[in-house]
């Protein structure tokens, strides 16, 4: 122990999914908060086509995240509550239920972070996705290292702490 310094708080809890440790430590008559997150995001990615999903799922996965994958909205909701993932990557074009009912569905209970990845380029379908809770909106085709700056991106104005 060093002195002057005491922990006083140690909590344990989630945010946006992820695990996160907060500790309070007192140094000297200051109270300083420090933070650990989960340093392998998870990221869903609820997408009807198997081959853009595999490529998705194989490049994050790749990247360092955790990935799973679920193929219509129904899916993908059962999969959230299974998951609690760190992010949500959804397409809008899928069956039995499509991404703006999933969407709507999820913000009834949950804030995790979602990109949309469609392709609806109208700014009709782009302002009816970010107003229906969407954090960003990626229209197919897209570029990998576009679709992991924005993962990366939407993950650290989403989880920063202080």
């Amino acid at each position: 122990m060093i002195p002057g310094v005491w922990v006083i708080a140690v909590q344990s809890n989630r945010i946006a999914g992820s695990a996160l440790l907060r500790w309070a430590v007192t140094v000297g008559n200051r109270e300083v908060v420090l933070a650990a997150d989960n340093l392998n995001p998870t990221v869903l990615v609820i997408e009807d086509d198997q081959a853009i999903s595999d490529i998705v799922t194989r490049v994050l996965s790749n990247e360092g995240f955790k990935t799973h994958a679920a193929y219509d909205g129904a899916q993908g909701l059962d999969a959230y509550q299974m998951t609690l993932p760190d992010l949500i990557i959804l397409d809008v074009k899928m069956p039995v239920m499509d991404g703006w009912e999933t969407l709507t569905r999820l913000r009834r209970t949950s804030e995790v972070p979602v990109i949309m990845l469609t392709v609806y380029s109208a700014k009709q379908d782009i302002i009816k996705g970010l107003e229906l809770g969407a954090d960003d909106y990626l229209v197919k085709p897209f570029g990998i290292r576009e679709l992991i700056a924005r993962v990366n991106a939407v993950l650290r104005r989403t989880t920063l702490v202080m």
